[in-house]
């Protein structure tokens, strides 16, 4: 018969092993998340250009290829996360100031930015759900597609007006909820019932920007 304390030491072992591969693997965990600074920029040499946040934050990478800065699964404190930001911006300095991404029954994302300079920026918000909305602002103002901004194929928004404030929307609904996700054609009815859900999501999301911008200047 196996002695107490032979069991003990046992149990003891084992339960040792599983306590350090269960902190191994939260210390790996921790380790992917890379906290960044405002003061922290991102350059882009070859384009004059660089790419910064106003407010802190964590990646879980970044990357900088072909004059294209690449974040995976981005956090920014007192705003919100973007699983996939691909960004560039050439002769201009960009200060990203909120971002937002709601994948549930909605698919949306939102990035605000200020920019000095009068070049050119580049976004890819990891959307690849065809049949959505893309809306751009200058200054709160809205601004039609190819009149300082357009839709490249691979669902970039290149931006070339841009001279102070920019938020960039993305959103698409569901069928039940006015969508086109299967593609199939809409009525009249149906057409107008997107067009005013468009426009309550775009005045909501501009109000959570200019609540966040207004909330960051009074701090």
């Amino acid at each position: 018969m196996i002695r107490k304390n032979v069991i003990l030491m046992i149990v003891g072992a084992i339960f040792s092993f599983f306590l350090v591969f269960s902190l191994t693997c939260v210390s790996v965990h921790a380790q992917t998340e890379i906290e960044f600074l405002p003061t922290d920029k991102f350059e882009i040499p070859s384009y004059n250009g660089a790419i910064s946040f106003d407010a802190g934050g964590t990646y879980e990478n970044a990357s900088l290829e072909e004059n294209l800065w690449s974040f995976v699964s981005l956090h920014l404190d007192d705003s919100g996360w973007l699983e996939s930001l691909n960004v560039s911006a050439k002769d201009s300095n960009l200060t990203i100031t909120s971002i937002q991404s709601f994948i549930d029954e909605t698919f949306a994302a939102l990035l605000s930015y200020t920019v000095v300079g009068n070049g050119q920026q580049s976004f890819n918000l990891g959307m690849e759900s065809e049949g959505g909305v893309w809306s751009v602002t200058f200054n709160d103002v809205f601004i039609a597609e190819n009149d300082g901004w357009k839709l490249l194929p691979d669902n970039t928004i290149a931006i070339t007006g841009a001279s102070s404030n920019v938020t960039i929307l993305y959103f698409i609904f569901p069928n039940q909820f006015g969508g086109n996700l299967g593609g199939s054609p809409q009525s009249v009815y149906e057409q107008h019932s997107v067009l005013i859900v468009t426009a309550v999501v775009v005045a909501v999301m501009t109000l959570i920007t200019v609540i966040i911008r207004k909330r960051k200047q009074n701090q």
